[in-house]
């Protein structure tokens, strides 16, 4: 578990990064940047299993397609969403669903 003072100074960092333009969160618009989320979180979930000597759940094409369909279908009627977390412009972490 973390501590109640590391908790603390990473709300604090939080706060100073979205202060300073450091931190942002991009929703997507428009489903174009929802599929393209959509890769980006996939390959960071990829990344994360394989440092670990794992495949990720989306590693095969049938449910990668699964997802973009998803995606496709749901964005329009508001019942998919997409964000991506950057921190110095580089993603660093993201949520589809």
């Amino acid at each position: 578990s973390v501590s109640s003072n590391s908790r603390k100074l990473l709300r604090k960092m939080t706060r100073q990064y979205i202060e300073t333009g450091r931190l942002n969160a991009e929703f997507a618009q428009t489903k174009d940047c929802a599929l393209e989320h959509l890769r980006v979180v996939s390959q960071l979930h990829q990344s994360r299993w394989n440092s670990k000597g794992e495949t990720g759940c989306v590693a095969t094409p049938c449910f990668e397609g699964f997802l973009g369909n998803l995606c496709t279908n749901l964005f329009d009627s508001g019942e998919w969403f997409s964000v991506v977390v950057r921190v110095d412009g580089q993603i660093a972490a993201g949520m589809i669903g």
